[in-house]
């Protein structure tokens, strides 16, 4: 199963080959491997005896987990498939299966900082390799391998001994770009395969894990070791699955036979997991002797910068690697990470800062150097990059990051200082640098990222933590610090008790509990500083039910049994009375209520629908009717609606925005959509007010 070049091989296989290849699994119902003679002798920087993450306690393993709000800073590794097949295409594996095999060894190592994807499958046809795999190993893979030192090159033969089910090399073997680095299995012992009882993809995630450093559980013995201290001692291997009564084989040894372990030679079935300490492992040899395999980081703990493009994306970057951000679904795209050079041609890795000035170049800062971005060419602009000095006045070298602020200003951090940069006179503001403290108070010093968000806060990011700066309050929001893993794995806020309204004034408000948010039509996001305290505008109660403006340009809010007459003055009056005693025929507790291009008030409760009759004051004969009556597409239990100000009709329900069309009488296609997508802004909410 390993390789280990300059050690003489001895073999323990009833089979005699004449082979200088190691590492090779023998079994049909047995797991077994040919090891090299001495595998124990690692460099003592790899050797994991004592770990502060776990300990052997009264026989049997104490795991301390690390606290759930931490950001664990995980690998994608790029998974080469070379399917070999003979000329009648025995061998061949469907994708399907391969994908699979990808899904059950994401599982096993989904404590490691690893994670696999599948990046290209060839099928190669070649008679010689498949008629006898194990004599040609080092030649197919001198001719098949891709980027070993960045990929990881999985290989599948039929192996004419049916009792060699994998090989796979130590990651100290060879240098780590050497063609030698792979690993081998049988496609038997594929999910589903014909190899049973070692055919539901452990088989790889055994052969993985010797690929990344590990040894077997019974190394060397009672008196030997596996290089891991939550491995108890094994005299030998295990082939039976014990159904209660642990297995013993180093009495004078604290702890049991780890026969549930992946490294050891149970069946499929009975082995299921690594040990905090094979985690720990498999993470510092990564580190040691695979360290191109960590240049593609899935989620960020630790950002460079952050901006938001041209396109409307908002773009994270760390180390070589760029993300691109999906506020809809509120995580990386699919895709991505990607490598910088891939799309911001001439933009160098570990960058300090970047974002879009005034002018709508986008600029990007290293070090004493920065360069301008043509959007359009999506690559530097000829002459780049220059000096900090020659244009950014005052701006000091290595500065932490910079944003675009909603003053119109630019705003360059370094340490504990920020800088203002005027775009109109090109230099440092008079009195500036000022210390962080006198404006923005709570942040941090030595921040490594910032951006602006919609409502004109900015958003700060240092080691594995972000902070939202609230404008107006000038203070981070109570809420805040976070951790950064929330960004990726934050539950999806839920569009729950909003109502909406066109305001006479042009604007569209959405009102939540005790919040309110300005949405502006034509830049196509919530205003600056909102939301806003909603009893600083109009008071009304918490529980509203729904609002819109009526024929008689007064805002009318319901809340239980009761209406809200706000009259707009300069002190926006309200009167208070039973729905009953006005909107007669219009029940309590409605969901939504809106005026209708046609001129008619709806209401909208539960499944229902009620058109009320503005000159007689009352629900329309032949009222309520189910909403789906009229309503095509329109879900029941709407949570509000709106005639917006392009003249279409909005509902809004859960995440969820559908757009009616009135003269086809139904939801246009495409609808539903994420109200997070198009309504910017407004599922955002600060616990400050």
């Amino acid at each position: 199963m390993t390789t280990l070049v300059g050690f003489f091989l001895r073999f323990i296989i009833f089979v005699s080959l004449a082979l200088l290849i190691n590492g090779l699994e023998i079994s049909l119902s047995k797991r077994r491997c040919i090891l090299p003679g001495i595998t124990r002798n690692l460099e003592p920087a790899s050797r994991l005896e004592n770990s502060d993450h776990h300990s052997l306690h009264d026989g049997g393993l104490v795991s301390y987990d690390a606290p759930s709000n931490s950001c664990k800073q995980r690998y994608i590794v790029p998974v080469v498939w070379h399917v070999i097949i003979d000329l009648n295409k025995r061998g061949d594996v469907l994708d399907a299966i391969l994908q699979r095999q990808i899904d059950i060894l994401n599982g096993a190592f989904e404590n490691t900082s690893l994670i696999f994807k599948t990046e290209s499958v060839e099928r190669i046809m070649n008679e010689t390799w498949s008629s006898d795999c194990l004599s040609y190993i080092p030649q197919f893979q001198e001719i098949l391998a891709q980027s070993t030192d960045m990929k990881l090159n999985l290989y599948t033969c039929a192996l004419k001994n049916l009792n060699v089910l994998g090989h796979a090399s130590y990651p100290w073997s060879h240098d780590e770009d050497s063609v030698y680095h792979g690993v081998v299995i049988h496609p038997g012992t594929l999910p589903g395969g014909a190899i049973s009882p070692i055919n539901e993809g452990d088989n790889l995630v055994h052969e993985v894990g010797h690929y990344f450093g590990l040894l077997h559980t019974f190394e060397g013995g009672c008196e030997g070791g596996d290089s891991v201290a939550d491995t108890p001692a094994t005299a030998y291997p295990s082939y039976d699955c014990p159904d209660t009564t642990p297995l013993d084989s180093c009495p004078h040894k604290p702890g049991y036979d780890p026969v549930h372990n992946y490294m050891g030679y149970n069946q499929d079935s009975c082995i299921n997991h690594f040990t905090p300490g094979q985690v720990e492992r498999i993470d510092k040899l990564l580190g040691l002797y695979r360290k191109n395999l960590k240049r593609l980081t899935e989620r960020p703990c630790v950002i460079d910068s952050v901006f938001r493009w041209a396109d409307g994306y908002i773009y994270f970057f760390a180390g070589g690697s760029y993300y691109r951000y999906d506020e809809i679904s509120r995580g990386i795209d699919p895709g991505y990470p990607q490598a910088i050079t891939e799309h911001w041609r001439g933009v160098p890795n570990n960058i300090d800062g970047v974002f879009r000035y005034a002018n709508g170049i986008t600029y990007f800062f290293k070090g004493s150097e920065y360069y301008r971005f043509n959007d359009s060419k999506l690559q530097v602009d000829s002459g780049y990059p220059k000096k900090i000095k020659e244009f950014w006045k005052g701006i000091p070298n290595g500065i932490d990051d910079v944003v675009r602020y909603s003053n119109g200003m630019t705003y360059f951090f370094k340490n504990d200082l920020y800088y203002r940069f005027n775009s109109s006179t090109a230099t440092l503001d008079i009195g500036y640098p000022k210390q962080m403290k006198q404006y923005w108070m709570d942040i941090p010093k030595k921040v490594q990222a910032a951006f602006t968000w919609y409502n004109g806060g900015v958003f700060f990011f240092k080691d594995s933590k972000y902070w939202l700066f609230v404008p107006g309050q000038n203070s981070v929001d109570i809420a805040y610090p976070k951790s950064v893993k929330n960004w990726w794995s934050e539950e999806e806020q839920k569009y729950q008790d909003y109502n909406a309204f066109r305001h006479l004034n042009g604007y569209t408000y959405f009102i939540c509990n005790k919040q309110y948010w300005r949405y502006n039509d034509l830049k196509n996001h919530i205003d600056y500083t909102y939301p806003h305290r909603l009893s600083n505008w109009i008071n009304l109660p918490a529980n509203i039910d729904g609002l819109f403006v009526w024929s008689d340009r007064q805002l009318y809010a319901f809340s239980g049994e009761f209406y809200y007459q706000v009259v707009f003055n300069v002190t926006h009056s309200i009167i208070r009375r039973n729905i009953s005693s006005f909107w007669h025929g219009v029940p309590s507790h409605i969901d939504a209520v809106f005026r209708a291009n046609d001129g008619s008030t709806y209401f909208f409760k539960d499944a229902q629908y009620y058109r009320f009759n503005d000159s007689q004051r009352q629900v329309d004969i032949g009222y309520p009717k189910p909403i789906s009556s009229f309503w095509k597409g329109i879900p029941n239990d709407i949570g509000t609606v709106l005639r917006w100000s392009n003249g279409q009709t909005y509902f809004f329900k859960d995440n969820n925005y559908y757009r009616f069309n009135f003269t086809r009488g139904a939801v246009d296609d495409g609808y539903p959509r994420k109200i997070s997508g198009a309504w910017r802004g407004v599922m955002y909410k600060t616990n400050s007010l």
